[in-house]
């Protein structure tokens, strides 16, 4: 099986925490792009991006997903097979979709909208994440799908859809990592 698994997809379509499910039930270790942005940053994505713009974001972005994979590729042998959960937006960038397709597994957790909605609007973290437009939130989302789902579609090895439990896109996304030999 691959080393490095790459989860995509819009906010709230559960990167994190299939990561976390796959980390309980396998010998991946976790990493959430997000999460280093932060700490690199020493702030919250939504105070960095208020501070200094979505441009400087995705820059930080771009480099903590390009650290990954170079620590990876310099120790092949010795590093642990990593799942990686990514920010929403990452695949905006070329650069970075190249790099995602080009040194991993890429699974896309398809969502409808008003699915993460739903998960948006009970998940108490949810404030944290910056607004990308000034629509409501469900307009957001609809408006963000509709500009990215071309990009994740085209990155992903495998797509899966989201509003299913974390067992089976285990069990699903295990079965496609048997099944390449990418």
């Amino acid at each position: 099986m691959d080393k490095t698994i790459f989860l995509i997809g819009l906010r709230a379509s559960g990167k994190t925490s299939l990561a976390n499910f796959f980390v309980e039930n396998s010998e991946y270790l976790s990493i959430d792009t997000d999460v280093l942005c932060q700490a690199k940053a020493g702030m919250s994505i939504a105070q960095l991006v208020e501070s200094k713009g979505w441009e400087a974001f995705r820059t930080l972005e771009s480099e903590v997903l390009e650290k990954i994979i170079c620590e990876q590729n310099i120790n092949k042998d010795k590093q642990p097979h990593l799942i990686v959960s990514t920010g929403g937006g990452i695949i905006l960038s070329e650069k970075n979709r190249e790099l995602l397709k080009n040194n991993g597994f890429v699974v896309y957790l398809k969502a409808e909208p008003e699915v993460l909605y739903q998960r948006l609007i009970l998940n108490p973290g949810a404030e944290q994440r910056p607004n990308l437009t000034n629509y409501d939130l469900l307009e957001e989302l609809k408006q963000t799908l509709q500009c990215r789902k071309e990009f994740y579609e085209n990155c992903a090895d495998l797509i899966l859809d989201a509003s299913l439990n974390h067992r089976i896109l285990f069990d699903k996304l295990i079965s496609a990592l048997q099944k390449t030999k990418k």
